[in-house]
């Protein structure tokens, strides 16, 4: 067991973000294997739904990466935002383009250093902040761990050392959201952090983070059938954290797709509705976008990301909550 301490400033143009961690209570150390191959890629990404004290819900997603992702090579920072009831949505997206140098970690407390003082990591906090300075987003994040965290050998039930890059998860945390502007407020909910690094990604699965107010958070993994021999990972699974923090790895599922929406830039389709049966755990749910237009463009690419309320069963107990959805393995 070793502690986190992970801090990371980037600053391009008129975006600043910047996130410090400390004193996570399960990280993994990287094996030799993986520490030669984890100055590929580093990412993270915020996934939190907080309340002001008016009613108003926001979905906020916080997306950072920085060396080469399937057909990307450079430095990406994005967020997309959704208001209800209004339903207002926005997003906004900066690339910055190599030339930039290796990706350099300290495995010992995940501290980075990119392109030499280009974005430095340091330790600054015993939690989790992040400050995001956009156009139509400017607030400051602060996350406390609320569960323990998760790894991807928690997934694998293993010690797999073929792989070639590592995970973790912290699968909820409170959320405290201080906005800044004309009209400041402050806002309260709950969210989900990853970190990932290594060589390539999860790029043919669908993926789907789901919270439930009763306290259970997950993650399904699901690839089409055609594609699980491109999967880093030993077939689909849904990785459970319950209301105790104790986790499950559930393998035996159906996940089927329901409702498409079609961009009218792209022509592409993208799946609005999903159900998730689990017989065995027993798990049944049911996954609704909240908005069909939650496209995002990325380097001049069409992507759908985008948040949903979740409704179903676990264990017969009634459930309610929201999810983050990524459908980059869904095809009609």
């Amino acid at each position: 067991m070793i502690a986190l301490k992970t801090a990371v400033a980037v600053q391009y143009g008129a975006i600043a973000l910047m996130i410090a961690a400390v004193d996570s209570p399960s990280a993994v150390p990287l094996s030799e294997l993986q520490r030669k191959h984890a100055t590929t890629t580093e990412s993270w990404s915020l996934y939190t739904k907080v309340k002001s004290r008016s009613g108003n819900e926001q979905y906020i997603a916080l997306f950072f990466l920085c060396g080469k992702f399937m057909l990307f090579s450079g430095n990406y920072i994005h967020y997309s935002r959704l208001t209800l009831p209004s339903k207002e949505y926005c997003h906004e997206s900066s690339t910055i383009i190599p030339p930039f140098g290796t990706i350099e970690h300290d495995y010992s407390a995940l501290n980075e250093k990119i392109g030499g003082n280009a974005i430095t990591a340091e330790t600054t906090s015993s939690r989790i902040s992040i400050t995001a300075d956009f156009s139509r987003l400017k607030g400051s994040f602060y996350l406390s761990q609320k569960k323990q965290q998760v790894t991807f050998r928690d997934v694998l039930k293993s010690d797999y050392d073929k792989r070639r890059f590592d995970w973790y998860i912290l699968p909820r945390c409170g959320v405290t959201m201080y906005t800044a502007g004309a009209n400041p407020d402050t806002l309260f909910g709950n969210g989900h952090f990853h970190q990932f690094w290594g060589k390539g990604g999860e790029s043919n699965c669908d993926w789907i983070v789901a919270h439930t107010e009763s306290g259970y958070d997950m993650i399904i993994a699901n690839f089409p059938e055609e594609k699980q021999h491109l999967s880093w990972l030993p077939g689909n699974y849904i990785m459970v954290s319950r209301p105790d923090g104790s986790l499950k790895k559930i393998t035996r599922f159906k996940l089927t797709l329901h409702r498409w929406w079609k961009s009218e830039l792209s022509n592409n389709k993208y799946p609005l509705s999903y159900t998730v049966v689990a017989p065995h755990y027993p798990m049944t749910l049911a996954i609704t976008a909240f908005k069909k237009n939650q496209i995002k463009k990325i380097s001049g690419k069409e992507y759908w990301y985008g948040f949903g309320s979740v409704t179903g069963t676990i264990h017969d107990e009634p459930q309610h909550g929201w999810a983050y959805i990524s459908p980059l393995g869904a095809a009609d």
